[in-house]
């Protein structure tokens, strides 16, 4: 989930290249015991918390630090420490 979490962080791992691997996710929660929802969790979860951290996600920081007239990428040092934080 780490390593899926620092994917979406990067914006490398958006939601639509994750369904490849919601499979693969299924099988190994429902050979350890868990419910199939817990294999999608495993899969979309972690995504969904590193695109919101996204500390350097073209799409979202890109865009609105573009808006807001800041230097691009600026403050991404904050943003790891914050998601690492809250993480």
């Amino acid at each position: 989930m780490v390593i899926l979490a620092v994917w979406g962080s990067t914006g490398t791992m958006p939601y639509e290249e994750i369904i490849a691997f919601i499979p693969i996710f299924i099988v190994a929660a429902m050979t350890l015991g868990y419910d199939v929802i817990i294999g999608v969790a495993i899969s979309i979860v972690p995504v969904g918390v590193g695109f919101a951290s996204a500390t350097a996600t073209p799409f979202t920081i890109g865009f609105a630090q573009t808006i807001s007239e800041r230097p691009m990428f600026s403050g991404v040092g904050y943003r790891i420490f914050n998601g690492l934080w809250r993480g």
